[in-house]
This record gives structure tokens, sequence and C-alpha cells, in this order.
């Protein structure tokens, strides 16, 4: 059998083209041809399923434009709740609160108080997105109850909070202030642990949350600050306004 050149690949190519273009003007002819039914059905047929995927083509194109144009907003504060303690109302006070001192454009900027962590019942799904946003630098602040927060001590995901707030904050926090043994890596020959060292890694609210509930809460909770934070400097606002 004689195998096909150039010529003929071209040639198979341009005839399958006019067979084609013809093929949609039989389509065309013969859908001019029906009525009733029958013009409906051919419609259903040969037509509808092209022109629905015209048209979902057309709309995806116009989603990512418009994406592309529109300017996204930023997350300038992003705090990760873990199993909630707020209650509605207290909620709807601070995350107001937190806008109004960090957002100076609504429509570019915005901050986020994420309630979405349940790790006492959807503890494997909420810590893996915990987890993948900290490796990610997408969260900033923690606000977690004590058991969450001594459970996540030893991982190093903590930074040091003195320098991160003013000699008159740390004094008016005094007490609440949480000292912890200073974290090292034990796998780095180079880390050593200091003998008697303490960092400040987080800071007791469970009062501010008990006054700002209106009731006592059954676990004492803290807020820490991740150590590859984007925002450390927004930790003591953050804290005024709890303790408002």
């Amino acid at each position: 059998m004689r195998e096909l050149n150039e010529n003929d690949k071209t040639t198979l190519n341009e005839d399958a083209a006019i067979y084609s273009k013809r093929d949609e003007r039989g389509a065309f002819e013969k859908f001019r041809t029906l009525t009733g039914a029958a013009k409906w059905e051919f419609f259903r047929d040969y037509f509808l399923w092209k022109l629905i995927a015209i048209a979902a083509g057309i709309v995806v194109l116009v989603l990512l434009i418009i994406r592309i144009v529109t300017p996204q907003q930023e997350n300038i504060c992003n705090i990760a709740v873990l199993d909630n303690p707020f209650s509605a109302a207290a909620y709807d006070i601070c995350d107001a609160k937190l806008n109004e001192a960090f957002v100076t454009d609504e429509k570019l900027q915005r901050v986020s108080l994420d309630t979405n962590y349940y790790v006492s019942t959807d503890g494997y799904n909420a810590r893996t997105r915990l987890m993948t946003y900290i490796a990610a630098t997408e969260i900033d602040f923690m606000i977690l109850p004590e058991a969450e927060f001594l459970g996540y001590l030893e991982a190093g995901v903590y930074a040091d909070l003195e320098p991160l707030l003013s000699e008159d904050m740390r004094a008016s926090l005094g007490e609440l202030l949480t000292y912890k043994p200073t974290y090292y890596d034990a796998d780095d020959p180079s880390d050593v642990p200091v003998s008697g060292s303490k960092t400040c890694y987080a800071i007791r609210i469970t009062d501010f949350l008990n006054r700002l509930n209106g009731y006592e809460l059954a676990d004492d909770y803290y807020i820490t600050c991740i150590v590859n934070s984007k925002n450390p400097d927004k930790l003591e606002k953050v804290i005024s306004i709890l303790s408002e």
C-alpha cells in the first residue's frame, strides 16, 4: 500500500474541511425545511449543545477578563479563631472594630476574623487547613483555647510577643502575658536551649472575651502571633480592641 506523502495529507485535510462546511450548509438547509416538533427536535439534536458550549466559553472568558481587570482585595490582617469563643454579637463588634482600625479602602482591603476552625468537632480538616495557611504565611494571629495553645507550642509556630508590644502595653497586661520555656529545634545541633530561658508566646484574653460575651467561658483562651506573620505590627492594636 502506498504511504501518504505531505501533499496527500494536505489534500485530505482540505477535503475534510470542505465536507464539514457542506455538512453545515446541508444542516441549515434541512432545518429551514422542517416545521413544528420536527424543527425543534432537529435544532435540539444538531445545534443546541453547540450553542450551549459556545455560550459557556463566552461566560468563562468574560469572568476571566473581569477577574484580571478588577482589583483584588488584600487581606491586611488574618486572625484564625479555633473553637470560636465569640457570641454572635461579640463577633460583630470585634469584626467591625478591626475593620475600622485597619481598613482604609474597603474595595481593596479587608480584615479576616476567621472562626471556621472547629478543631474539637472537625479536627483533621480544620488542622490541615490551619497548617496549610500558616505555611503559606496567610495567618497573622491565632485566638485559641489553652489546650490548643499548648499543643501547637512545640511546633514552633509562635513568635516572641515582647518585641511586638510597647513597654506600656506589657505593663498593662501584666500577668496576662504567658511565658513558656523558650522553644528550640531539638533536631538542630546549633540550636541549644538556654537554661531557665522563657519566652512570651501568648496573652490570656479570657477576661476580655467574658466581658464581650456577657458570660464566662469554660476554657481559658489566648492570642498568639504566628512566627512568619506578615503583619506582626498590628498585634498591639488587636489587643487594644479586644480589651476595650
